[in-house]
């Protein structure tokens, strides 16, 4: 019987990684201000239900052909995310969907309960990412949480400016916002099916 060997291509198993100063402090202000500025709504989940799994506003920053004022944001982004796909997760990636500006309230003790980025209705999700608008001392709770088989899930850092990356697949929540607010800009990388 032939058994041929195949090269096996080390490499490290990270689940999250952060990167800081993608974004000036002056830039990330600029998001706030021109986001704010974007019709919110509240957030729904799976196909559009309202419920108490995930309590938050949310505003969509689109970005197309047409010049829109998101674009500098967009490529901004797009520097980041490959830089953090080359030195950490080598995925198959294509194009990042439109961002998602989320904000978390402390009057309604925002919240988003245990979740996967990926699914059936987002079946070719590959990289999720969020970056902190607020700074961590503008509210109390709120903190993005991975989950994995050990008891005490990782919390990732609060630093305003910061931008967490991690596949999508990767269980996670953010804790509820219990004063103040917590302003963040949310994303996913889309590629085709992993084989």
């Amino acid at each position: 019987m032939t058994k041929w060997p195949l090269v096996n291509v080390s490499k490290e198993n990270i689940s999250w990684i952060a990167l800081d100063k993608i974004f000036t402090n002056q830039e990330l202000d600029e998001i706030v201000t021109q986001a704010d500025q974007v019709k919110k709504v509240s957030s729904t989940v799976g196909r559009g239900a309202v419920s108490d799994y995930r309590v938050c506003d949310i505003a969509w920053l689109e970005s197309d052909e047409i010049e829109s004022d998101f674009d500098w944001i967009y490529a901004t982004l797009a520097d980041a995310i490959s830089q953090a796909n080359n030195e950490h997760f080598q995925f198959d990636l294509t194009y990042l969907t439109a961002l998602q500006y989320t904000v978390y309230n402390g009057s309604d003790h925002s919240n988003y309960q245990k979740h996967l980025d990926v699914g059936q209705q987002f079946p070719n999700r590959k990289l999720s990412f969020s970056v902190q608008l607020s700074d961590d001392a503008e509210y109390t709770g709120g903190d993005l949480r991975f989950h994995y088989i050990k008891n005490q899930p990782e919390v990732a850092p609060r630093e305003k400016g910061t931008v967490v990356f991690f596949p999508s697949w990767i269980v996670h929540d953010v804790t509820p916002v219990t004063q103040g607010a917590r302003r963040s800009l949310v994303g996913w990388v889309n590629g085709p099916n992993f084989k």
